[in-house]
């Protein structure tokens, strides 16, 4: 019971909404943070190349994720491949 009363009063997210904002953990600095990124990533500066790569490597992260995973391919039959390679002279009769 306690707990909810702190949770819902104003001043207790007034007070954490502080703290956050002196260590720059509240949405308005995610937010900054997440337009830098993207103003970097866009950007077409040559003098911008290094931070360019650095945000699209972090923006990649944030969006993709490390756990890529990449499904074997099939193998693709082209029906007819070999007398056309043959007639071009490509493939040893």
């Amino acid at each position: 019971m306690t707990a909810h009363k702190l949770e819902n009063d104003p001043q207790v997210s007034a007070a954490i909404q502080k703290t956050l904002q002196k260590r720059g953990l509240d949405e308005q600095s995610k937010q900054h943070y997440v337009d830098l990124l993207w103003r970097y990533a866009e950007s077409e500066a040559p003098a911008d190349e290094k931070r360019q790569l650095t945000a699209l490597r972090i923006l990649g992260k944030a969006f993709v994720g490390e756990n890529i995973t990449v499904d074997k391919p099939e193998t693709l039959r082209i029906s007819g491949i070999e007398e056309g390679l043959r007639n071009m002279g490509v493939l040893d009769a």
